[in-house]
């Protein structure tokens, strides 16, 4: 459940995908507080997808389908809308913000999509990978706890973070870190905070 305090555009609503086009993908959806620097891990995916299991559009019927966008319908019912997915972008990855129907999704909802290359500052002990450590010694990510469910949803996220970089998989931990980055280089203070509109 997001934050109260942060509902109807008072908290950045944005998701970090680390995408594959063979292997598992990495999604969060995160609601950031500026004021007080706390991030709330809202949802999280790590599963084997096929580009349109990402996101998908059917030209007969008109209709949406994908994890991205149930995600953004769900982020318009809990009043904190989606407003940006960064995506990893690097040679495998880069035919994803490409495709057509990402581009008119983005433009349908308002959506913004920003890519990043993991090869930017990932080993910088400032602003790389590791980084992120600092922020989960000072209590500032928040995860689902609530329940078997929501902490069986994280289970493999803690996984990677302690494992890392040793693990089998850092899906999640890039995913993780994109969001650290994100907060860095794209978030716009907003002095007042406006209404937002339901796209469908």
């Amino acid at each position: 459940d997001p934050p109260v305090h942060l509902l109807h555009g008072a908290g950045w609503s944005h998701v970090t995908v680390d995408p594959s086009p063979t292997e598992w993908w990495g999604i969060g959806w995160w609601l950031w507080d500026e004021s007080s620097q706390n991030r709330y891990l809202i949802d999280i995916h790590r599963r084997r997808l096929a580009p349109q299991d990402f996101l998908s559009y059917d030209i007969d019927s008109g209709e949406w389908g994908g994890i991205l966008h149930r995600m953004y319908l769900d982020s318009l019912a809990l009043e904190c809308p989606i407003q940006m997915v960064v995506v990893e972008i690097n040679a495998a990855q880069r035919w994803l913000l490409q495709q057509p129907h990402v581009q008119r999704w983005s433009s349908v909802t308002g959506v913004t999509f920003v890519g990043h290359s993991t090869n930017v500052n990932k080993a910088d002990p400032k602003y790389g990978v590791e980084s992120i450590g600092d922020e989960f010694r000072q209590g500032l990510v928040r995860l689902p706890w609530k329940g078997a469910a929501a902490r069986e949803k994280v289970e493999d996220l803690i996984d990677e973070l302690v494992k890392y970089p040793d693990g089998e998989t850092s899906d999640l931990v890039m995913m993780t870190w994109f969001h650290t980055l994100a907060t860095r280089n794209h978030y716009v203070p907003r002095k007042s905070h406006g209404s937002y509109q339901m796209a469908v």
